[in-house]
């Protein structure tokens, strides 16, 4: 994804100040689409194809841009920067963390803490609490879903695990500590996506459903390569999640990939596996999960 110093906003300031628009030049662009408003004073030009996290990230730095004082940015707004994955798109309001003055406005959102200096980091010309600080911050203001995908994002993009461990400690008391700890003693960094982390969480929450393996690789009894598997249980059921639906805009490319997925599902079939498939849809709906884990799992044997 495109970071800080891609964007490239329209200033009313800088285009008042300098003579180069008026107010109402501006107020006609914008009216003709030729310039969107990301928020007030500040535009961009209209881009079809910006997925959200792009267009956060420009509302990011355009507030980021007017802001004065000792605020850095955090939570939601530095995952976005840092590329950390989340559940959810709270993409209303810029975070910051400051030390006095907590206040939650339409657009803007203070949250009140301590800050190291271990804890900041700078990202162009704004200060951004560093990688493990936002894990750490976006797990405990998430429920426990949105905590184990944070974490196992964290791990997975090189946080130590110890590092992570002592802001634990050190937010001892802070609201929504209990799910940061759970999240951690859960987490995996050999979850690829947001949405393996969260079929995993379900899988946990449940309390009857086996924790698979992660990741594991299946050849032939003759040695050829078959499949990574998101999921497995004792080499018997192979759980698959899809995340197409998510990922992939492009109809050529989604088709190309269904079959794709299509030939390597029935591969293993062919190899004996009991293949259990699930997509977001499916996870939003937990019965209905529990219900395909469990009904693959019994046709393996493995319940």
């Amino acid at each position: 994804m495109e970071g800080i110093d891609d964007v490239n906003l329209i200033l009313r300031s800088v285009q008042i100040g300098t003579g180069a628009s008026t107010d109402h030049t501006l107020r006609r662009a914008t009216s003709r689409g030729e310039l969107k408003r990301v928020v007030r004073g500040a535009y961009c030009e209209p881009q079809s194809d910006l997925t959200p996290e792009q267009s956060y990230l420009r509302q990011v730095v355009a507030v980021a841009g007017r802001t004065r004082g000792q605020r850095v940015l955090s939570h939601q707004s530095a995952a976005v920067l840092h590329e950390v994955d989340t559940l959810g798109r709270d993409y209303g309001q810029v975070h910051f963390i400051v030390d006095r003055g907590a206040e939650r406005g339409k657009s803007v959102y203070l949250h009140r803490g301590q800050l190291l200096d271990e804890d900041i980091v700078e990202m162009g010309s704004f200060r951004v609490t560093s990688m493990a600080r936002t894990v750490a911050d976006v797990a405990c203001a998430s429920d426990f879903a949105g905590a184990l995908t944070v974490v196992d994002c964290g791990l997975r993009r090189g946080v130590p695990r110890a590092q992570l461990e002592g802001l634990a400690a050190r937010l001892a008391g802070s609201r929504g500590i209990a799910n940061f700890r759970s999240a951690l003693g859960h987490a995996d960094e050999k979850a690829e996506t947001a949405g393996e982390s969260l079929s995993r969480a379900r899988m946990i929450e449940m309390g009857d459903i086996p924790l698979p393996r992660l990741q594991h690789e299946f050849h032939s009894p003759g040695g050829i390569f078959l499949a990574r598997s998101d999921f497995d249980w004792d080499g018997k059921v192979i759980g698959e999640f899809d995340g197409r639906g998510k990922y992939t805009a492009d109809g050529q490319e989604a088709d190309a990939s269904w079959h794709a997925e299509r030939e390597r599902h029935n591969r293993l079939l062919r190899h004996g596996f009991v293949v259990v498939r699930w997509d977001w849809k499916i996870l939003q709906d937990r019965r209905r999960f529990r219900a395909l884990l469990r009904d693959g799992l019994r046709t393996g044997g493995i319940i």
